[in-house]
C-alpha cells in the first residue's frame, strides 16, 4: 500500500505514516542494514548523507544502539540509492559490506552454531530481529530443504533491493566457513527478471529464476549438516539470551520469549514458580498459562529449556560441582537434575562435562 504512492508524495507520506497512533504499528527493520548501505554508498562516490536525509533517515543516528527504522523509510533509502548509484543489483553489493555482528547477535549465534542447518533453524526462528514483515519458513523436502522468506504484512512490501540483500547475505555468511563447498540447489525470487542477470548469477549461481511466485532458497540437505568450524554450544547459548532480550527491549518478543527471561532472571532468585514469573511479568497465573497455550507450549517446557541452557553454560565452565548446579537450578537432588539433564541430552551430566574438558 505505503509503495505504490511513494513516487508521488514521498517523504511526506513517511512522516504522516510514522506519526499514526502506535495501535497502527509499523513494521521496521534492523538499524545496521543502514550502516552498511552506507558503506556501500561511499564505495560509490555517492554522498550518504544526502541520500540518507532524502529517506528522512538521520545517518548521524546509525550507530546508536537496538536502533531500528520504520520500513516505510528503508524502503525509500532502497530505491534513493538505485538512483544514486545506476545500479539496480545495487542489494546485492550492500550484502557484500555486510558481516555477521550487523544482525546484532544473530550473526555471531549462525556462524557458531554446529552446521549451517543448525544456522538457519537460528535464523529462522530469530527473523525478526532482522525484519518483523519477513518470516522465515523451513520446509525438509528429503535430500533438500527450502528457505521460504514470506511477507507476514498486509500493509508494507519490503523492495525488490531489500530482499536481494537479505537473500545473498544468508548464501554468502555459511559459504565463507565451508571452503567454498557447494550448498545452494536453487535460488527462486519474485523480483522482476533484471536486464543484466549476471550479478545475479555470480552470487546466487546458474540455476537461478525470477517472477516466482516465492522468494526461496533450496539447500542441498547433506551438505547442511556439515559440522562449522566455529561451532560453540556455550557461545550460541549465550547469543540466544541476547537475542531474546534485544527482541524485549525492541518490542519484538513473543510472550514465549518473556517468559523465558523472566524465569532466568529468576534463577538467581532461586524463585522459579509460575507464580513468581507471572508477578514478574504483571499478568496473572491463568493468564500466563492461556497466552503459553495459544503458541503451543507450557510452562514447564519453557522451564526445562531455561534450566537446559544455563546447566549446559555450567558443566562447559566447570566452575560448579554437579550438585551445586542442581541446587542453582532448583532441583531438589543431583539425582533428579542427572535423569532431567539425561532426558534432555541424552547423556548424563557428568559425561557432558568430560566431553569438554577432554577438549
Amino acid at each position: 500500500m505505503y509503495y505504490n504512492l511513494l513516487p508521488y508524495v514521498g517523504v511526506n507520506l513517511i512522516k504522516a505514516i510514522i506519526t499514526l497512533d502506535s495501535k497502527y504499528k509499523i513494521p521496521t527493520t534492523i538499524g545496521s542494514w543502514a550502516i552498511a548501505i552506507k558503506n556501500t554508498l561511499q564505495s560509490y562516490d555517492c554522498d550518504s548523507e544526502q541520500v540518507f536525509a532524502a529517506a528522512d533517515i538521520n545517518i548521524q543516528t546509525l550507530g546508536q544502539a537496538n536502533i531500528r527504522i520504520a520500513l516505510p523509510r528503508m524502503g525509500q533509502l532502497w530505491k534513493n540509492c538505485v538512483i544514486a548509484t545506476s545500479d539496480p543489483a545495487f542489494g546485492l553489493t550492500v550484502a557484500k559490506h555486510a558481516f555477521p555482528a550487523m544482525l546484532h547477535s544473530l550473526g555471531p549465534s549462525c556462524v557458531m552454531s554446529q552446521s549451517v542447518k543448525d544456522a538457519i533453524i537460528r535464523l529462522g526462528k530469530y527473523s525478526n530481529v532482522v525484519s518483523d514483515v519477513i518470516k522465515l519458513k523451513i520446509v525438509d523436502k528429503g535430500s533438500l530443504i527450502e528457505l521460504q522468506l514470506i511477507n507476514c504484512s498486509n500493509s508494507c512490501t519490503p523492495t525488490d533491493e531489500s530482499i536481494d540483500a537479505f537473500m545473498a547475505v544468508i548464501t554468502s555468511f555459511p559459504a565463507r566457513f565451508m571452503g567454498g563447498q557447494p550448498l545452494i540447489e536453487a535460488v527462486y525470487m519474485r523480483r522482476a527478471k533484471p536486464d543484466d542477470i549476471t550479478p545475479y548469477i555470480d552470487v546466487f549461481g546458474e540455476n537461478i529464476h525470477f517472477d516466482s511466485p516465492n522468494n526461496i532458497i533450496v539447500y542441498c540437505h547433506q551438505a547442511l549438516l556439515t559440522r562449522l568450524p566455529n561451532y560453540s554450544a556455550q557461545l550460541t547459548t549465550l547469543c540466544d539470551d541476547n537475542l531474546k532480550q534485544y527482541r524485549i527491549k525492541t518490542g519484538q518478543a513473543s510472550f514465549q520469549d518473556r517468559v523465558y527471561q523472566a524465569i532466568l532472571k529468576n534463577i538467581v532468585a532461586a524463585s522459579l514458580s509460575q507464580l513468581s514469573v507471572a508477578a514478574e511479568l504483571n499478568v496473572s497465573i491463568s493468564s500466563l498459562q492461556k497466552q503459553l497455550r495459544h503458541d503451543n507450549k507450557n510452562y514447564q517446557y519453557i522451564l526445562d529449556s531455561v534450566r537446559k541452557n544455563v546447566a549446559k553454560e555450567y558443566l562447559q565452565s566447570n566452575t560448579m560441582s554437579i550438585v551445586q548446579v542442581a541446587e542453582h537450578l532448583g532441583f531438589t537432588s543431583s539425582s533428579n537434575f542427572s535423569r532431567a539433564f539425561k532426558r534432555w541430552l541424552g547423556v548424563s551430566p557428568a559425561t557432558y562435562r568430560k566431553q569438554f574438558i577432554d577438549k
